[in-house]
C-alpha cells in the first residue's frame, strides 16, 4: 500500500516537473518570435569559455556571459539565442566564441518589459523548441495516463483484507 502511494507521488511529481519545464520552453518559443523586434543596446562580453577539442559538448549558457545597461541599470545575460534547445556541439562553440576576443562590445537584444531576458542573436527557428515541447507534452500525457490507470485500479480492486490477524472472535480459514 505504501509502495502504491510512493509510486503515485512519483508520477505526480514527474508530471509537475515536465509541465514546469514545458512552461519555460513555451517562453522560449514566444521569445524567439518576439526577440527579433526587441530593442538593442551595446554590451560587453565579460567572460566566455574557451573550449578545447577535448570538450565536445556544452550547454549554450556555459559559452558566454555579457553585461549591458538599460536606463542606467546594469544587467547580465548568458543566452546567445532562444532558438537552440539542445547542447551546442564543438563546431557551434568554436564559431560562437571566435566572435568574441577579449572583452569585445556586442549588440544585446533585450525584452523592454523585462531586460533580464536578453539574447545576442534574436529571432531564429522554433523547430527545436517545438519538437522539445511536443516530446515533453507526450511524456506528461503518458505519465498522467499511467497515474490515472493506477488510481482507477485502486478503486476497482480495493486492498485485500489482512487475513494474517483476523479480528478476535472469528476463526481463521487456514486452520
Amino acid at each position: 500500500m505504501a509502495g502504491n502511494l510512493i509510486w503515485r507521488l512519483f508520477l505526480a511529481l514527474a508530471v509537475a516537473l515536465i509541465i514546469r519545464s514545458s512552461y519555460s520552453v513555451v517562453l522560449d518559443i514566444v521569445a524567439v518570435n518576439q526577440s527579433s523586434s526587441w530593442p538593442s543596446t551595446q554590451g560587453t562580453v565579460v567572460k566566455y569559455t574557451d573550449f578545447n577539442a577535448a570538450l565536445r559538448s556544452w550547454r549554450r549558457d556555459q559559452i558566454v556571459e555579457y553585461e549591458f545597461h538599460v536606463q542606467g541599470v546594469r544587467y547580465t545575460g548568458n543566452q546567445i539565442t532562444f532558438s537552440k534547445r539542445s547542447k551546442w556541439d564543438y563546431e557551434d562553440v568554436k564559431t560562437a566564441t571566435a566572435k568574441w576576443p577579449s572583452n569585445p562590445e556586442v549588440s544585446v537584444y533585450y525584452d523592454s518589459a523585462n531586460p533580464m531576458r536578453s539574447v545576442l542573436e534574436p529571432g531564429g527557428s522554433n523547430v527545436a523548441n517545438i519538437l522539445f515541447f511536443v516530446a515533453q507534452l507526450l511524456a506528461a500525457l503518458g505519465l498522467s495516463a499511467l497515474l490515472i490507470f493506477h488510481l482507477r485500479q485502486d478503486r476497482l480492486n480495493p486492498s485485500p483484507i489482512d487475513v494474517t490477524n483476523p479480528p478476535s472472535g472469528t476463526k481463521d480459514a487456514r486452520h
